[in-house]
Formats: structure tokens, sequence, C-alpha cells
């Protein structure tokens, strides 16, 4: 099930009026649905979403803002409960052997002891002493 993003364009709203109309907003759409409202970033918003960060958080919400390349700011907004879970792939020693690549040569394979000491063999430049 894909998550249901709903875009709020507030950009041409006053600032007195952003703090109303986001909360109505907000009171009409569903509780599973993140609500992306477009603001213009102008120091007039500046304590309008702080309010904003402040109310949703005590109505439960969490929020983040991000600035646009055109001026404006895109605030995001989702229930605090709703969070998006990531499957973390299974932990076995199977799995992890796939990830370790295998030695491409003899070298390779005799590079290091069991001490972690460098082996040098024939035909191989070591370090210089």
């Amino acid at each position: 099930m894909a998550p249901i993003e709903f875009t709020f364009d507030l950009r041409e709203t006053p600032p007195d009026k952003v703090l109303g109309r986001l909360f109505a907003g907000l009171d009409r759409i569903s509780g599973d649905v993140t609500l992306l409202v477009l603001l213009r970033d102008t120091p007039e918003l500046v304590g309008v979403t702080a309010n904003a960060f402040h109310l949703l958080r005590t109505r439960g919400y969490s929020s983040d803002m991000s600035r646009l390349p055109s001026g404006g700011q895109r605030l995001t907004i989702r229930p605090r409960n709703r969070r998006v879970d990531v499957v973390p792939a299974p932990a076995n020693e199977e799995t992890e052997r796939e990830y370790v690549p295998a030695p491409t040569s003899t070298i390779d394979a005799n590079t290091f002891d069991g001490n972690g000491a460098v082996q040098f063999g024939v035909g191989v430049p070591g370090p210089n002493v």
C-alpha cells in the first residue's frame, strides 16, 4: 500500500490566514494522509511557521520543513504515530557470506596471517625496511 500525499498550496495566502487555512485543511483529510504544504519563504512567515510547528506537535502531528529552489518552503505534516517501517534484511550466516567477495588469487588469500601481520610472497613487493 503506497502512502497518500496531498499537496496544499498556500503560497499566495496572506501570513495572517495561513494557520487558519492549514488547520482547516488538516481537519478535512484522513489521518493516514501526508499533507505537503507549500509556503512562500519570506520573513513574515517565520513566526507563523514557528506557531504551526508548536500547534502541530500539540495535536499529535510530526512535521518538517524544507526549502524549495523557487523561493518557497515545503512543510510536510504526518500523524506522529505513523512511521515508515524499514524491513531489515535477515541476519544469518548465509546472507553475510554473500556480501564477502571471494579472493581473486592465492596471493590475496594468503596476504594476512591470523595475527594481522602481512605476509609477502615471492615477487610481491614488501615494505621498505
